[in-house]
């Protein structure tokens, strides 16, 4: 690295260490039993810069390396001497051992439990420690000249772990801890980038170990404003690595491998005992990787990426053994303190991800080792493929190599075309595997405990877990010529866990407040054209969770023990989609996905008030286009294959026995699957969607409850819904050929069974309950205008909103009222046409359960309402062939004990083609 680089570097880094009185990494050079720097901060930059080539007309260049290190420390270790507190003599500083450039340790010796006579702070302890390592190797530059690495190989590692511990126990102000980590190593590695020339790079291997940990270890015990932590533990590495982008030249990257180990903070624990404003507890945790790896940008080039792997673990926080020896995050109490143990926790885990993905404007990219589409064109549109000696392709030969492999069905059949008529859906193709990936596991905070046993404003926890890990990939677009696009994703994202405390004999202590969210914001396996040809190819495995279980207690108490959370599970995405206007857009994915959030929520109390209550209103809310192809004068086919699990809440336990506004439930879950899958549609062209579609949604669960003995206690609000709304193995078309094909295998559950009693109580072991179960769904239908479409589908659904009702109590206790409702409207298995052919196959089995049985010795009255509306099997047709086949129509729905009430089916005997219509579903 030139000198003036190096100097500017160390002259920002210094100035930003002034403004924290230059107390820098130094203290590894501390005595363990030397007192600590009350004040301990520094920022360090390590430099792997390597194995870079610039290629000019004149020739290729190496570029400079360097490996070291810039820091503040040059100016922070002086001052940092000078501040600290003074010792005996005896103490004597350690020697650091010479660190490797491309590898830094430190560690920093672990102060004493209790400040020492001489510490003004009274042991408060400050730490900000920011590590920036920046790796920049293997990299090609071509710039109207050719550029060539092959065989880089980079590791570089920083470590600095130190626990932070002291101690403000009988002591007012002391003992806290305001700690900030942040670890933000950047990686640019093995990328190809070409202006007017040719840039290559092969075989390169980087890898990259950040981590800037620790634990925070404090004592607010009996104190006053002491012992509390205020914690940032970020963990954000930056990974742009495999890429080969050109402009008016050609990049090609083969075999990259690019590894990310970081990893910051630690676990914390504190107590505020017999304490006042004490052991308090802020964490905020954040694992955020952001990766850009494996594309192919082009403009007026060729852009390839035969082989690109990348892999990154990503922690923030850390965990030890607590409570019940589960090993956890937070640890803390509260117990006969005013305003301690309280825990407030907002953690964060996600993903930012762009992989794989094939960009092209007049030129033409790859990814994944995908050369070639799995159609074949019957009129190659001019000017591609290049023929050999273009020169745009800069000296690389565009000749297309046999594809990583062809999506097939299991059946064996092409993926192009489905034939008409089609009497039963044909299965997705599979995505074979690409020669690109990913795989990461990120993981934020963890299980977290505080306890305020007798005490007033304390064990309290305020929980906002969040993964949402949001990625692009396998995906192919162009104006112009071509774009190819594979990969295969591998996600494990995790944020929080459960939480416990307890409020027994407290006032407003031990109370819970959760909102979990996990959501998985995903683009894949997809390709889109304009005049020219893409195709994009991808599976993904992903599991998804944010928070999780959450129990308290609240006997002999005051506002005690109480919940409120708001789980939410939120799976959105579009996969396996082609679309195209004048070309060829082809998509191919499969999907293996789980996404939960929370879990079971328990509170006990026995002789509270206003205590043991639980407010709960989960939501999952799958949100999907997947197995889509459309085009406008093009063709457009897309294929999927989906497998997912969303999930928010459980079961939720309140007890009141004995108590006054106590053991109360209100929940109000919802299941609500949205979908669009299996579809084809076209504008004067080809359209071709086929899905394969096993989906399940389950919000909330039971309500558990118990009044005995108790006023205002052990009743129960519910308010489930569960609802799916889908249009899937559709084919409309205007002039044009199209074909629409899905299975379909739907659950969405919302809350369950409710039990609950009132004996010996006044109002109590009550329950009010709206159940919801809305469905509407379109699918296997076909419409035309002048053209050919084939529309077919089988029809899986099931729906559970509520569930039995029990209770027990005379008088104003255990009454029961129940007002179950459903709301289905389904068009299936029909189709019309103007001009041409229009065929239609709709098989439906729907199944719907709002409420249940309700059961209590008290009063109680069940309103059900329910209708189900369903136009099915009509396939009119003006100068053209209209046929609709319904093998199969099973529609069952139960509101509490009762059918619906009102069921219209409009089939072929309901509107015969020549006769007066019938309605044979109206009451009387």
């Amino acid at each position: 690295m030139h000198i003036w680089v190096k100097r500017s570097m160390q002259t920002a880094l210094v100035s930003g260490g002034l403004f924290v009185l230059g107390t820098g990494v130094a203290s590894a050079a501390d005595s363990p039993d030397a007192p600590a720097n009350p004040i301990d901060a520094g920022v360090t930059v390590p430099i792997d810069i390597g194995d870079n080539v610039l290629g000019t007309p004149v020739g290729q260049t190496k570029l400079p390396g360097y490996q070291g290190e810039v820091s503040t420390k040059t100016l922070t270790n002086p001052l940092q001497q000078a501040l600290k507190p003074k010792t005996s003599s005896a103490a004597k500083p350690a020697t650091p051992a010479a660190a490797k450039p491309t590898q830094k340790t430190v560690t920093k010796a672990a102060p004493s439990k209790a400040a020492p006579p001489s510490d003004p702070l009274r042991g408060n302890r400050a730490n900000a420690d920011l590590a920036v390592p920046v790796q920049i190797a293997g990299n090609a530059f071509a710039a109207g000249g050719p550029a060539e690495v092959d065989g880089s190989n980079h590791h570089q590692t920083y470590q600095d772990h130190h626990d932070i511990t002291t101690s403000g126990a009988g002591t007012p102000l002391g003992g806290n801890v305001v700690d900030a980590r942040w670890a933000v190593p950047v990686q640019f590695a093995n990328n190809a980038i070409s202006w007017a020339g040719a840039a290559r790079t092969k075989g390169g291997r980087a890898e990259q170990t950040t981590s800037t940990t620790g634990s925070d270890t404090t004592d607010g015990r009996g104190g006053t404003g002491s012992g509390n932590v205020l914690a940032g533990q970020w963990a954000t590495p930056l990974q742009v690595t495999g890429n080969a982008a050109s402009w008016g030249g050609s990049a090609q990257t083969t075999d990259s491998q690019a590894h990310n180990t970081t990893a910051s903070g630690g676990p914390i624990s504190s107590a505020g005992k017999d304490s006042t404003l004490a052991g308090n507890v802020g964490a905020a945790p954040l694992a955020f990787p952001m990766e850009f790896n494996g594309n192919a940008p082009t403009w007026g080039g060729v852009s390839t990426v035969d082989s690109s792997k990348t892999t990154d673990t990503v922690t923030a926080g850390g965990t030890k053994e607590g409570i019940n020896h589960i090993p956890s995050y937070v640890q803390t109490n509260g117990d006969r303190g005013t305003g301690s143990g309280n825990i407030v926790q907002p953690q964060g885990a996600g993903i930012a991800n762009v992989a794989s993905v094939a960009a092209a404007w007049a030129g033409k990219s790859s990814t994944g080792g995908v050369h070639g589409g799995p159609l074949a064109d019957p009129v190659p549109l001019p000017g591609y493929p290049f023929p050999t000696g273009n020169p745009l392709t800069g000296g690389i030969n565009p000749a297309a190599p046999a594809p990583t492999g062809q999506p097939t069905r299991p059946d064996g059949s092409p993926l192009w075309p489905v034939p008409i008529p089609s009497p039963q859906p044909v299965k997705p193709a599979h995505a074979p595997k690409s020669a690109s990936s990913s795989k990461s596991t990120v993981t934020s905070g963890g299980f977290s405990s505080t306890s305020a046993k007798d005490g007033t404003g304390s064990g309290n926890i305020a929980d906002a877990p969040l993964a949402v890990p949001a990625e692009v990939f396998g995906v192919a677009g162009n104006w112009g010529l071509e774009s190819y696009a594979g990969h295969d994703n591998t996600s494990d994202v995790k944020s929080g866990s459960g939480t416990y405390t307890n409020g027994n004999g407290g006032k407003a202590s031990g109370n819970l407040v959760s909102e979990p969210v996990a959501a998985s914001p995903d683009v894949f396996g997809s390709g889109a054209s304009w005049i020219g040809t893409s195709y994009g190819q991808a599976t993904n495995t992903k599991n998804v969770r944010a928070g999780g279980y959450d129990g308290t207690q609240g006997n002999n108490s005051e506002a005690s023990g109480n919940i409120v959370t708001a789980p939410a599970a939120l799976p959105a995405e579009v996969f396996g989609v082609g679309g195209s206007w004048v070309g060829q857009g082809v998509g191919v994915a499969d999907e293996h996905k789980k996404v939960t959030a929370g879990g079971d929520g328990n509170t006990n109390d026995d002789n509270g008030k206003l205590s043991s209550n639980v407010i709960a209103a989960p939501l999952s809310a799958p949100t999907q286009v997947f197995g889509v192809g459309a085009a406008w004068i093009g063709r457009g086919v897309g294929e999927a294959s989906n497998h997912t699990d969303s999930k928010a809440g459980g079961d939720y336990h309140g007890t009141g026995a004995l108590g006054t506004v106590a053991g109360n439930i209100a929940q109000a879950p919802i299941s609500q699957v949205t979908q669009v899958d299996g579809d084809g549609a076209a504008w004067g062209g080809y359209g071709q969607g086929v899905s394969d579609n096993t989906t399940n949604s389950r919000a909330g669960g039971k309500n558990l409850a118990d009044g005995t003995g108790g006023t205002l206690a052990g009743n129960v609000v519910n308010a489930p819904s569960a609802g799916t709304a889908g249009v899937f193995g559709v084919a409309p078309a205007w002039i044009g050929r199209v074909t629409g094909d899905a299975t379909n295998n739907v659950t969405s559950t919302a809350g369950g069974d409710t039990h609950t009693a009132g004996d010996r109580g006044q109002l109590a072991g009550d329950v009010v309950s709206a159940e919801a179960l809305p469905i509407a769904q379109v699918f296997g239908d076909s419409a035309a205008w002048i053209g050919m479409v084939d529309g077919s589908a089988v029809n899986h659904t099931r729906n559970t909103s509520g569930g039995d009702i029990t209770s027990s109590g005379t008088g104003t206790s255990g009454v029961v009222q129940d007002a179950p409702t459903s709301e289905v409207a389904q068009v299936f298995g029909d189709s019309a046409v103007w001009g041409g052919v229009a065929n239609a196959y709709g098989d439906n089995v729907t199944h719907g359960n709002s409420g249940g049985h309700v059961g209590t010795t008290g009063q109680h009255n069940q309103t059900p309402v329910g209708a189900v509306g369903q136009i099915y099997g009509l396939h009119p047709a003006l100068l053209g062939q209209a046929t609709s086949i319904v093998p199969e129509n099973v529609t069952q729905v139960m509101d509490g004990d009762t059918p619906a009430q009102l069921d219209l089916p409009l089939g072929p005997s309901a509107l015969p083609a020549n006769g007066i219509p019938t309605l044979p579903g109206l009451p009387g």
